[in-house]
This record gives structure tokens, sequence and C-alpha cells, in this order.
């Protein structure tokens, strides 16, 4: 075998299941761990509120007198969450399609060129600056013109004539 046979060969390889549980694999388990779990993380969290809020919604149905209804209240939501897991390790796990976009996502995210915490900090001093510069212009816009129409009579505001002692 010469050297390109070698690495088309492993390169092939990589996506094929184990011999263990071929059912059960992940594809290119090394690759994109991190947005795999941030992605199964995400849904994890998507799927517990939601199964809250089913519980909840589904306590309308609760009748003491009956124990069914305890069995729906809890069932319902744990067969979403379960139905979500499935779903996720489907899609995550075993999706070339998704894999393959969350690997490239990862790799890109790589390449980000990210800001330091100092440069944050110096954008982060200038944001407040000029809010604050823009506040305090629209302020004095604001009193100019409350002044100017409680003077010709429009409004009848003369707390900012009092306050600058121009009455």
């Amino acid at each position: 075998m010469n050297q390109s046979a070698t690495s088309a060969v492993s390169v092939q390889s990589v996506g094929r299941p184990s011999a263990g549980h071929p059912g059960l694999a992940v594809y290119k388990p090394g690759q994109g761990r991190y947005t795999r779990l941030g992605t199964v993380a995400a849904v994890a969290v998507l799927a517990l509120f939601g199964s809250d809020f089913i519980y909840k919604r589904l306590s309308v149905i609760r009748d003491p007198n009956q124990s069914w209804t305890l069995w729906v209240q809890a069932g319902v939501p744990v067969l979403v969450m379960a139905v979500t897991a499935l779903l996720t390790y489907l899609l995550v796990a075993r999706s070339r399609r998704v894999n393959d976009f969350l690997i490239a996502t990862e790799g890109e995210m790589k390449k980000v060129n990210w800001t330091t915490r100092r440069e944050v900090i110096g954008a982060t001093k200038v944001v407040i600056v000029v809010a604050l510069m823009l506040a305090l212009m629209l302020f004095v816009v604001d009193a100019v013109f409350a002044l100017f129409f409680s003077s010709i009579g429009v409004l009848k505001i003369f707390a900012i004539r009092d306050l600058l002692g121009l009455s």
C-alpha cells in the first residue's frame, strides 16, 4: 500500500461505527466535541423548561381521588424529555449532516480572533461615556424646548424656569 492509499483508508474509517455496538456509535467521535456538548446542554435546558411548563399546565387535570391523573401529569413531561433526548442523540451523535456542520462550526470558531480583556474594558468605557454624553445632551435640548414652549404659553410647565431662576 502506498502513502495515499493508507491515508484514504484511515479517513474513510473515521466515519464508520465501531464494531462493538454499530447502532449506537457516534459519528466522528473525536471531532466537534465542544459544539456537540454545547448543543446538548442547550437542548437539555430547553427540554427541562418545556417539561416543567407541561407539568404545571397538566396540574388542571389533577384529581386527588384518581391516581392516574398524577401518572399523566408526571408521565407526559418524562416522555417529552425522553423523546427529546432520543432526538438529540440521533441528531448530535449520529446525523452526518448535523455533525459535519457542528465540526465545521467548531473549526471556524477556532479561527476567530477574540478580543482581549483590555480591549473589552476599553470599549465598554467608551460606550458608557458616549451614552452619558448623549443623555446629557438630550436633557439640555429637552430643557431648552420646555423653557421655550412654556415661555410662549404652549406648555404650562414652569418648573424649569423656576429651577433656572428665570421667572
